[in-house]
């Protein structure tokens, strides 16, 4: 009945999030020009379509989670083939290293990562969000939460066991000894987490103990595993550890639930977790405004007479630059000393080093893909769009003014301007590098090679200003606070990436692959500004 009712509730709380999840994808679907006016409204309302998905893809993820427990084992055979640990334990024989993988296996997922994962455990954000919107009794919230992922991850395992006990002759006994070691050790685990809250034990205390009581598992198993073969050879000892492993489940069950019955435990599992503030923060590193949020932290502010140069929106601009000048200028010198430092050191390298000697010009055109791809990691362009949003347009797109069609383009024009700038500063001296190069070795030296490498940089310096502000201004992504919720924007990224990537696989040896980049480069950003023009007053808003 416990397990029913928090299969249910698990279950209703992930098509929440699922459902959610589909209803931000219609809703930005629907402000893509064009395609959008032609998605209608009743999306919305098709649930069954909805309930039937939702199904779909808890399979598929179920099936993608059976997988990786798959990925699980084959990594403790790698760590097995890397570290002699069947040595170390005296195993022999042909299925050796399957038993240390199995024993690797078990330290490593059920023993460490379980046993911690139990100790430390507090009620997540999301699911305190659930309990304030859906007003879910807090007990089962955390029952629910529970069962789910140890019921969950030890059946997903359960594939794996057995094609673990086929190999190593115990189809059955294998796999149920582990199984029910899977769910002891992460019971145990709550269990310590309740007696920490109980006796109120400090966070410092909580490491330290849950430390030593690692190590002496540790050594108890690992003096357990030097009769490993004996123990995993004999279906009846399995067996017997495994009747031995459900007594202590069937315990560790009983008092686990009776725990839940105290109320200040509860309340203790629902306050801040300082390791769980620690992985918010560290999640948080990675999100998409996070440059423009650290260079907001190192911001200096410098008196500036800019009132005399500009009004209006265009004075805002100008002031945001101006205050950006000196942490811009930094990251502009750090990437020109990383330019000049690489090139220079690639000169004098092929005067001694076969490997970076050129004979032929042809080898100096197969360098371009992988100098687009070192610009595009180089590039202003996210930068300054994160610096744009976090520091100005996160305030004044609540304005009206600001949203008026002529403030809009003349602010993309400037940011353009500004990020081209630093951009061709880059690729300026990119151009200076190879001219050095080709003067130290005189004989590859030739003007049609500076002149479509001066029209491969122009249109590379244009389509990276160009291409994050097209994005940012046409899907505008961020939120209020600071997150990124359009997925559109994420699929535009990562398919430019991924072009720009696939560059480097390819083998260049003459001149037609850079001019044709360079006429599909600009052709669009020329297409782009038509698009820009037309229809970021309307999409340029805040989320």
């Amino acid at each position: 009945m416990v397990g029913e009712n928090a299969f249910k509730t698990r279950l209703f709380l992930l098509k929440i999030q699922k459902v959610t999840n589909l209803n931000s994808l219609i809703y930005f679907l629907k402000k893509i020009p064009f395609i959008g006016k032609k998605i209608p409204d009743r999306l919305y309302k098709l649930y069954s379509i909805k309930a039937i998905l939702f199904y779909v893809q808890l399979v598929i993820s179920s099936c993608l989670k059976v997988l990786l427990k798959f990925v699980w084992f084959g990594a403790c055979l790698g760590i097995v083939s890397l570290v002699p640990l069947s040595h170390i334990l005296s195993l022999k024989g042909e299925k050796a290293n399957w038993y240390a993988a199995v024993i690797c296996w078990f330290l490593l997922v059920v023993l460490i990562k379980g046993g911690t994962s139990g100790l430390f455990y507090r009620v997540s954000f999301r699911d305190k969000n659930m309990h304030q919107l859906y007003n879910f009794p807090k007990k089962d919230l955390v029952l629910s939460t529970v069962v789910s992922n140890i019921l969950g991850n030890s059946f997903s395992y359960l594939p794996a066991f057995i094609v673990g006990g086929l190999f190593l002759g115990h189809v059955v006994a294998l796999p149920i000894f582990l199984l029910f070691g899977y769910v002891f050790f992460h019971l145990i685990g709550y269990l310590g987490n309740y007696l920490f809250c109980k006796y109120q034990v400090k966070t410092t205390l909580k490491i330290v103990i849950a430390v030593i009581l690692e190590l002496i598992f540790l050594v108890l198993i690992l003096l357990i595993a030097t009769k490993g073969q004996f123990l995993l050879d004999n279906s009846f000892v399995l067996l017997l550890s495994a009747l031995v492993l459900l007594v202590g489940t069937a315990i560790s069950s009983f008092f686990w639930l009776k725990s839940l019955a105290n109320e200040r435990y509860i309340f203790e599992l629902y306050r801040v977790n300082p390791l769980e503030v620690e992985q918010v923060e560290q999640s948080a590193k990675q999100s998409s405004v996070l440059e423009g949020v650290n260079l907001l932290k190192s911001l200096t502010v410098e008196e500036e007479h800019l009132h005399e140069k500009a009004t209006g929106s265009a004075y805002l601009n100008l002031l945001l630059f101006t205050r950006y000048r000196k942490q811009l200028s930094k990251l502009l010198r750090f990437r020109l000393l990383l330019i000049v430092g690489t090139g220079s050191a690639i000169i004098l390298a092929s005067f001694f080093i076969n490997a970076f000697k050129i004979k032929h010009l042809s080898e100096l055109y197969s360098i371009f893909p992988a100098v687009i791809f070192l610009m595009y990691l180089l590039s202003f362009g996210k930068k300054i769009v994160q610096i744009c949003f976090v520091n100005c347009d996160v305030a004044m797109l609540y304005y009206p003014f600001y949203r008026k069609e002529k403030v809009i383009l003349s602010g993309y024009k400037f940011r353009l301007k500004e990020t081209l700038k630093y951009n061709t500063i880059m690729t300026t001296a990119l151009f200076l590098m190879f001219v050095l190069f080709t003067i130290a070795h005189s004989q590859l030296f030739e003007w049609s090679f500076f002149c479509i490498l001066a029209l491969l940089l122009v249109s590379l310096s244009l389509l990276l200003s160009f291409h994050e502000l097209f994005i940012y201004y046409l899907l505008q992504p961020f939120t209020s606070d600071m997150e990124q919720k359009n997925p559109l924007y994420s699929l535009a990224s990562g398919t430019f990436y991924f072009i720009i990537y696939l560059n480097i696989r390819l083998h260049i040896t003459g001149w037609l692959y850079p001019v044709v980049f360079s006429l599909f480069a600009l052709f669009y950003v020329l297409i782009g500004l038509v698009l820009i023009r037309k229809f970021a007053p309307k999409t340029f808003k805040i989320k």
